[in-house]
């Protein structure tokens, strides 16, 4: 039987194979390192050579290209930044007894992405200007700005509407079609039975004018306070604008609204009732645990 340490006659060949072929071997390793250091080195110098007649040129071009195309952030803000609000109408109304009502139909025709979050206004001509009021209008939107009631000593003519601040909000591209339903959603009010009236018509002996009109909140929601612009046309010309709230309006109901004028107003070829609903403030919604309490 073999002991463990004894080798076996494949291993005593090759032990026999190096020993008698030590030179062999030594110089065979010795060829192996000088072939791969000859390659490296031809390796480098091709890359060198190839670095300094083809690549350097196409590298120092790269970075004069990259140089002359510098991006332009100035001109890249402005393609994205909001466009302005745009004045389509804007009219001065006398009450009579120095009082004025102010008005300015103003449109946003960023369409989609922009919400002009909170907008600070205020009329202005020359020798009058009006308080500072706020308001929001949402993407696409065309709204009233007015302001109702203002005193001046001076006749009013010729006002103008300056917008002293707009706090722009971006609607994210995912969420443009969920916002867009959710205006339509809330702001669902249904305007029928509109009716103007004279006080002469009414046989009253004062003057001034009403309107009334049913409205329908078709909304899903309970508001605690619904807000409608009142605005009558003569031809293209604004004869009268007033402001109505109506509070706690619950989902589904009618209601019957009228607002009085106490000065004569001709009678419309027009009427526009407008409602008023900032759906980015979520407390004008009642919760059901809050129906029938004050808000």
């Amino acid at each position: 039987m073999m002991q463990d340490w004894e080798l076996s006659d494949f291993k005593l060949k090759i032990g026999y194979w190096f020993i008698s072929n030590k030179i062999f071997v030594k110089r065979f390793f010795l060829f192996f390192l000088i072939i791969a250091n000859v390659l490296l080195i031809s390796l480098s110098g091709a890359r060198i050579i190839k670095y300094y007649t083809i690549e350097r040129i196409e590298f120092n071009k790269m970075i004069s290209d990259i140089n002359s195309a510098s991006i332009n952030f100035k001109s890249y803000q402005e393609r994205n930044r909001a466009l302005d609000l745009q004045i389509s109408e804007l009219d001065v109304i006398s009450l009579g007894n120095n009082r004025y009502n102010l008005i300015a139909k103003v449109s946003n025709p960023n369409a989609k992405k922009w919400i002009a979050e909170n907008v600070e206004y205020y009329f202005y001509s020359d020798n009058f200007q009006s308080e500072h009021k706020k308001s929001f209008i949402f993407p696409g939107e065309k709204k009233f700005l007015a302001i109702f009631n203002i005193e001046s000593d001076l006749v009013i003519r010729n006002p103008k509407l300056f917008i002293s601040n707009i706090k722009w909000k971006k609607v994210e591209e995912k969420n443009i079609e969920n916002f867009s339903n959710e205006i339509k959603e809330m702001s669902d009010f249904q305007i029928k039975e509109t009716n103007f009236f004279s006080f002469s018509d009414l046989q009253i002996k004062d003057s001034g004018s009403s309107i009334n009109f049913l409205v329908k909140n078709n909304t899903i929601y309970n508001y605690y306070e619904v807000g409608f612009f009142i605005i009558t046309y003569s031809g293209p010309i604004i004869t009268s604008a007033n402001y109505l709230q109506l509070d706690n309006f619950m989902a589904g109901e009618e209601k019957r609204a009228e607002i009085r004028w106490q000065q004569t107003i001709p009678k419309p070829s027009q009427i526009v009732i407008k409602p008023e609903i900032n759906i980015l403030d979520k407390n004008i919604i009642i919760g059901k645990d809050y129906v029938g309490l004050p808000k």
